[in-house]
């Protein structure tokens, strides 16, 4: 079987996608990326997994008009793979996918709200996979798959984990990431909670976006605080696995990863109009809460590092909500598409 994933843009789109293709690939399928053209789409994709640009987002075009510009190009593509079945993966490269009809296709929505890419191609999509509960009762032909991300490689011990960043093992570790766009913000907030995070004894393990880390490491070092600072983390299993409670930002790619290493978390959302990262996080209370920099929010932070079977019940919740074996669901999924089509 021959699948072709369409779009990117954002490792909310791609990290799913990838988990797929490495299942696939691990069926003995072949895969192919087909990518919006932004050049931080390469971080996700390696040579490991064959990729080309749409030459969307690096057109002199809007984007309206570029995606229109490149069917010619999905349909070259098409006749040079020849793939059985295409997964859109939403944002204005997914919406290509529709050049290559009559052949089969699937929408990926990790997203609690459905983008307006992935509402046009699903009615034309002969499944739309969707992390959600809720977002499957708002789009039709829909099947929730719950969590993916990829590697799914066994996590390494809390020991070796603690031991990679240089912190105790034997004391609880606070796991802080900003992700791309707004890190400066929760940056900020980790760094007043580091007295609070003294008394109670507690490591910081802070991911603090690129160009980011000099005024959190400035207090971390007058703080007190045993603490590892990190601009970018190349192995974020090791991360989750010395992790006792998180506090981040909550795109779809890293709820994901919450939710399948039932990590205690509070999401400080992005606060785009369309509320998205907030929407999502709701979706895995009280597993996941959500912290708004408010005092009543700062309280419920100290109150969950203060009380470990408070945090032992958020990641019960997370376990208990997972619907099964993501990766597996979705490919078992295409297979049986393909499979029908012949």
């Amino acid at each position: 079987m021959r699948v072709a994933f369409v779009g990117g843009g954002t490792g909310g789109h791609l990290t799913p996608a990838i988990g797929i293709a490495e299942e696939l690939m691990s069926r003995g399928h072949q895969v192919e990326f087909w990518l919006s053209g932004r050049q931080v789409e390469l971080n996700y994709i390696d040579d490991s997994i064959s990729h080309r640009s749409l030459g969307i987002d690096d057109s002199a075009l809007p984007r309206y008009f570029a995606a229109l510009a490149s069917f010619p190009r999905v349909r070259k593509y098409c006749r040079d793979f020849k793939p059985d079945l295409l997964v859109s993966l939403g944002g204005y490269g997914g919406a290509t996918a529709l050049a290559a009809l009559p052949r089969p296709l699937v929408c990926l929505e990790g997203n609690v709200v459905v983008g307006k890419s992935v509402r046009l191609v699903s009615r034309f999509a002969k499944r739309v996979l969707v992390m959600f509960n809720k977002t499957a009762a708002d789009v039709p032909r829909a099947i929730v798959v719950g969590p993916i991300s990829r590697s799914a490689t066994a996590l390494p011990s809390r020991e070796l984990a603690c031991a990679k960043f240089n912190l105790d093992s034997q004391q609880p570790v606070l796991l802080t990431m900003g992700g791309s766009q707004g890190a400066l913000i929760l940056n900020q907030a980790v760094i007043e909670m580091l007295p609070e995070l003294k008394r109670l004894n507690w490591q910081l393990l802070c991911l603090c976006g690129p160009n980011k880390s000099t005024a959190v490491q400035k207090a971390v070092e007058s703080s007190g605080v045993h603490a590892t600072v990190l601009e970018h983390c190349a192995d974020m299993g090791s991360a989750y696995a010395a992790a006792d409670f998180m506090l981040s930002r909550g795109g779809a790619s890293t709820l994901a990863e919450i939710w399948l290493n039932q990590t205690p978390t509070m999401v400080m959302p992005y606060m785009h109009k369309d509320r998205q990262q907030q929407l999502n996080a709701e979706q895995l209370a009280p597993g996941v809460q959500i912290f708004d920099g408010s005092e009543d929010s700062r309280r419920r932070l100290y109150e969950l590092l203060a009380n470990i079977n408070l945090r032992e019940q958020m990641s019960q919740s997370l376990s208990d909500s997972l619907v099964g074996d993501g990766r597996k669901i979705a490919c078992d999924t295409l297979e049986e598409i393909v499979g029908e089509k012949a």
